[in-house]
């Protein structure tokens, strides 16, 4: 159980074999709290938390829990919290109204189990202590048709067996938000950082807003991770270069002096030039926005008559900018209206053959 969690975590990664790891140059600590049968006090875990603070940790993953509250195990809980930790608790396995403990203490980040469609799984508890869910598996369906049952792969131990096994519970799923707040704090963020863009993030899958099934969603970590890099960069810019193909130049943002009357009438208009075919720029000015919520994405394109300039709306999913839907005639004046998801969006201005001053506008 605990090498599944801790695989799950920070599993030897590029490496060409098994599974990756989330957080996959994390340092694991392992505390080991209950007994090889699984079952404990609080006061080991009291134990365990205490330690654990004591001796640097940043993030505490708690795949376990009970049903019993315990004065002295809150009391850690928020020692660990004021110290600045972040503490990811299983919200338990019973499928019941209301979240175990730790996970139902203030300052824990209960962690429900979602499946393979990213539904509730029936065993996952729910309640007020639910604050996000993620990948815990279902091991008595193959929804997606591969031939295994829907578990979350990781190489441990299973009675006398060593190899990849596939595990569900909300201790499955836990590990994930735990190595995504550790994604986060990696890269600057506080704990409770990491905790607020975790959940601004998320996929909202119950009622609108928080609900106490899937808390305030299912986590995406990749979204959490740029939206908390544009914070702190200001907004951040693409480079050109950091997309999946593509130099690129970084633009100037401000309203060009050329003839813009094609992009006339739109909130943002920047300017810039391609100097040959195949070279390509990130617009508005080389950075990227934040559609909060579905609606629609405006662009124009308004390039030289003389060369032939497309424009691309692309998105980032997992983990580089694809493109999601593109306007390609045969002369430089393009525009693209579309309807998206919550995300994070950019255009790419892209010379198919020729070069030249272009202005391009949008109202996102």
């Amino acid at each position: 159980h605990g090498s599944h969690v801790a695989g799950t975590i920070a599993q030897a990664t590029d490496n060409g074999a098994g599974v990756a790891g989330f957080a996959y140059d994390a340092s694991i600590m392992p505390i080991k709290v209950l007994n090889r049968f699984g079952s404990g006090y609080a006061s080991d875990t009291v134990d365990g938390i205490n330690w654990a603070v004591a001796n640097g940790a940043d993030v505490l993953n708690m795949s376990l829990g009970s049903t019993s509250y315990s004065s002295t195990e809150a009391a850690a809980i928020a020692n660990a919290v004021a110290a600045g930790v972040f503490v990811a608790a299983a919200t338990g396995n019973a499928g019941s109204g209301s979240v175990d403990y730790p996970a139902g203490y203030t300052g824990a980040v209960g962690v429900g189990a979602t499946d393979a469609a990213n539904s509730i799984t029936s065993y996952s508890n729910r309640g007020s202590g639910t604050d996000l869910v993620a990948p815990g598996g279902d091991t008595s369906v193959d929804l997606n048709g591969d031939g295994y049952a829907d578990g979350v792969l990781q190489e441990t131990l299973s009675g006398t067996s060593w190899g990849y096994q596939f595990f569900e519970g909300t201790s499955m799923a836990t590990p994930h938000v735990a190595a995504a707040a550790a994604l986060l704090m990696a890269d600057g963020a506080t704990s409770s950082e990491a905790l607020s863009y975790l959940q601004a993030t998320a996929s909202d899958l119950g009622g609108s807003g928080y609900d106490t099934t899937y808390g305030y969603g299912l986590i995406q970590p990749a979204d959490a991770l740029l939206a908390f890099a544009s914070a702190g960069s200001g907004g951040g810019s693409t480079g050109g270069g950091s997309g999946d193909d593509g130099s690129g130049t970084t633009g100037t943002t401000g309203t060009t002096e050329e003839d813009s009357s094609f992009c006339d009438g739109y909130a943002t208009l920047t300017s810039d030039a391609l100097s040959s075919t195949g070279d390509a720029n990130y617009e508005p000015g080389g950075s990227y926005f934040y559609l909060s919520s579905r609606g629609t994405i405006e662009g124009c394109l308004d390039g030289p008559s003389s060369a032939d300039f497309d424009l691309e709306l692309r998105k980032w999913q997992r983990g580089s900018w694809r493109t999601v839907t593109s306007s390609t005639s045969a002369s430089s004046q393009e525009t693209i209206s579309s309807s998206q998801n919550r995300g994070y969006y950019t255009f790419r201005v892209v010379s198919y053959s020729g070069s030249g001053a272009y202005s391009f506008g949008t109202d996102n």
